[in-house]
């Protein structure tokens, strides 16, 4: 799916680009990825903006299914709003409330969340706002620009303001898997937030959850700048969590790649096969490789910036 539009400004000061979006979900196992792309007018300002979002849930399916019931018209006014994520988290809080009032939920709030990652693009300027793991990578005529925080356990700012928040969160170890190289993997420890009635989360931000992590989204703007081009490649963690991270050969291979191209070669690097070295024998390299339903969903939304 793909959507095309122009933004011209009455000015020969400034560059005109050609903006166009793609989005694709693969469901791998549990099925709670999903791309939005649209258009919207800010609030405040009354410029026009186009959107690119994901959102991927985690625990159990309702908040995804509340975002993804959200309407195209009432999504934009939410994103067009100057605080988007209050937007979205409030509306996530009326719609629990609602059902948990028809006796829908059998314990209100618990285990059900999601993250989400949006970019707004105005004509001179790009925002990049996120909450949770997910992630927008930003490019700049082939380069890697900017990235967006990851909220979990290794973003120790987003450690600090948890536990500010509720002093008694400890953080547990937990197994995770980390590439190396093009067919090698870690297993590694990462760790999962705990709240004291045992609520468990990897994440330290997250729509939904009763607004227990509170939220703290990382906002930052970039420049437009003319006769340049971009590309932002917004996607779940089971994209990201499928790239070397350290290498920029490596995440700059996606540049000129749309989301359904995005989706296609992070899939197949899920299910080849992999030289594992585990935490128990580090010394031995053993082969392996996943089924499907052991491998993470993948949501992409791809947004290609470009002189006319």
């Amino acid at each position: 799916m793909q959507e095309e539009n122009i933004f011209k400004k009455d000015t020969t000061t400034e560059s005109v680009h050609t903006v166009s979006m793609t989005q694709c979900v693969q469901g791998m196992d549990k099925f709670q990825d999903q791309t939005y792309i649209g258009e919207g007018t800010d609030e405040e300002t009354g410029e026009a903006f186009q959107y690119a979002m994901v959102t991927d849930g985690h625990g159990r399916d309702d908040v995804i299914h509340i975002l993804r019931r959200i309407s195209a018209s009432n999504l934009s006014k939410m994103l067009g709003k100057n605080d988007p994520v209050e937007a979205l988290t409030a509306h996530v809080k009326q719609e629990q409330d609602a059902l948990f009032a028809l006796n829908q939920y059998r314990h209100k709030y618990e285990g059900t969340g999601a993250t989400m990652c949006l970019v707004k693009i105005y004509v001179d300027r790009i925002v990049c706002i996120n909450v949770g793991d997910s992630q927008a990578y930003v490019y700049c005529d082939g380069s890697l620009l900017f990235k967006t925080k990851e909220h979990s356990s290794c973003n120790t700012v987003d450690v600090t303001r948890l536990q500010t928040m509720n002093p008694s969160i400890v953080f547990e170890d937990s197994n995770n898997i980390e590439v190396v190289s093009e067919t090698r993997m870690l297993q590694c420890l990462s760790k999962y937030a705990v709240w004291p009635d045992g609520h468990r989360l990897a994440c330290t931000q997250a729509l939904g959850h009763g607004g227990r992590t509170g939220y703290a989204p990382d906002v930052e703007t970039i420049t437009i700048e003319p006769m340049h081009s971009y590309q932002i490649i917004i996607g779940s963690d089971g994209i990201w969590d499928m790239m070397i991270k350290d290498s920029a050969t490596d995440v700059e291979r996606l540049w000129g790649l749309d989301a359904i191209e995005v989706v296609k070669f992070v899939s197949d690097r899920w299910l080849q096969e992999w030289e594992m070295v585990s935490l128990s024998d580090p010394d031995t390299i053993h082969k392996c490789s996943y089924s499907r339903h052991h491998c993470d969903d993948m949501g992409a939304a791809v947004v290609k910036i470009t002189p006319q």
